[in-house]
């Protein structure tokens, strides 16, 4: 049998009743660590190096080690968890701005300036969000490279943006666009645009070169139908095609591209319709609109990639692990929504059917009808690649476009437009309930 006579020892029994001493020192430390608001992971291991030396103190007791190491492991516990956080800063931050260009896209595509300055205001947000991010890691000791990378990326895209809305800006109208950017859209099979993308010519893929001009930027359409060996993009009440064949890529020797798609109304008469070279078509966008609704049988992708197809009662059905081409839906004709719209449509979901095992699981509904949703921002949203599956040709209908609500916030110097969309919950709120 063993017997514990370390109270015999001065040196022993001295270091435990100095152990609350030790541990009090412990804690001022931690508060003037995070009196910067937050404790970085290198602050995290001078603690539990502190806390290391106070567990080698001799004439601990077991009880008071075991304290110790519980200090140790949260140490060890929210220094992980620091790290993470720090990284998933930025992945919800992209989320964010995604979800604000979503808005944007469903109230402002209808007018290409208003748009763009849309997307530089959510870019300026990104942007001072992160020089916050920056400033709290250095002043915390932590590695900020993550945050400097990202910021620099933000404001070359931000640069972008100003540049494109000042080339829009300055467009004459008459001559051929002289902007290194294009506008790259994307239409659904009634001509209602349900995406825009602007970016520097090349920069997405996906898109085929038109002649068409959207505030001044080349429009790149993602093609809609193929009909009688053509490839075939509707932007409101203007067709664009071409002959379904690939052509060699005069700025990319050895590549090759799909045949440039050509204003239908600009081609001559006879069997073989031709446009004149160096021919623009430019777009009235008063004749222009943006989806803004789900009508009967239409789909919308939401935050995971989760699609819902509106029912002839209002309901939706949801599908998850689902390959869409199985579905027979071309990519145009799915909209893409940011997770307020989402979070407004799951009540309502019927039904939902999980791809991977074929099989419909009811939902139970406990909630009340679609509403207009708060603006709430989160997840982020995959672009699914083109499809080139036949659709049936409809006629579309050229509408004037009306001036969105959200005009006059986007308009006021200094605003941004990340939180510009909460002053349009009820237009948005019409794409849930299926207006015409």
């Amino acid at each position: 049998m063993a017997f514990d006579v370390s109270f015999m020892n001065p040196k022993m029994k001295t270091s435990s009743k100095n152990y609350g001493f030790l541990v009090d020192q412990l804690s001022i430390m931690q508060n003037q660590l995070e009196s910067d608001g937050k404790l970085s992971p290198g602050d995290y291991d001078l603690l539990k190096s502190k806390a290391q030396e106070i567990y080698s103190s001799p004439g601990l007791s077991a009880d008071q080690r075991s304290q110790v190491l519980v200090k140790i492991s949260d140490y060890n516990s929210k220094k992980s968890a620091t790290s993470i956080k720090d990284s998933g800063d930025i992945d919800k931050l992209n989320r964010e701005a995604k979800d604000d260009f979503y808005k944007l896209n469903m109230t402002l595509s209808g007018d290409p300036q208003l748009l763009i300055k849309g997307f530089a205001d959510v870019s300026r947000a990104k942007l001072s969000q992160l020089v916050s991010s920056i400033d709290n890691a250095n002043s915390s000791g932590d590695d900020a490279s993550r945050y400097i990378n990202e910021y620099n990326s933000a404001l070359s895209e931000y640069n972008d943006y100003l540049q494109a809305l000042d080339d829009s800006n300055n467009y004459d109208g008459a001559s051929a666009p002289k902007s290194s950017f294009a506008a790259y859209i994307t239409t659904n099979s009634h001509g209602e645009i349900s995406d825009v993308k602007v970016g520097r010519i090349g920069a997405q893929t996906g898109y085929v070169e038109t002649n068409g001009v959207y505030g001044g930027l080349q429009i790149y359409g993602k093609i809609n139908r193929k009909e009688n060996g053509k490839n075939i993009f509707q932007l409101g009440s203007n067709s664009f095609s071409a002959a379904d064949v690939m052509i060699p890529d005069p700025t990319n020797p050895g590549a090759m591209k799909n045949s440039l798609l050509v204003s239908d109304d600009q081609k001559g008469s006879g069997v073989y319709k031709t446009a004149q070279s160096g021919q623009y078509k430019i777009i009235d966008t008063n004749q222009l609109s943006p989806q803004s609704s789900i009508r009967e049988g239409g789909w919308a992708e939401g935050d995971k990639g989760f699609l819902y197809q509106r029912q002839s009662n209002g309901k939706y059905k949801k599908y998850i692990n689902t390959d869409r081409s199985a579905l027979g839906v071309d990519d145009t004709n799915i909209i893409r929504i940011p997770r307020s719209l989402e979070d407004s449509i799951i009540p309502d979901v019927s039904e939902t059917i999980d791809g991977s095992i074929t099989q419909i699981t009811p939902i139970i509904n406990q909630g009340s009808t679609t509403s207009s949703a708060p603006v709430s921002n989160v997840p982020d949203q995959t672009q699914q690649q083109p499809q080139t599956q036949t659709q049936p040709k409809s006629q579309p209908k050229s509408t004037s476009r009306t001036k969105s609500p959200i005009q006059s916030f986007v308009e006021t110097p200094g605003g941004i437009g990340t939180r510009a969309l909460s002053a349009a919950s009820t237009f948005l709120g019409n794409l849930i309930q299926g207006r015409r």
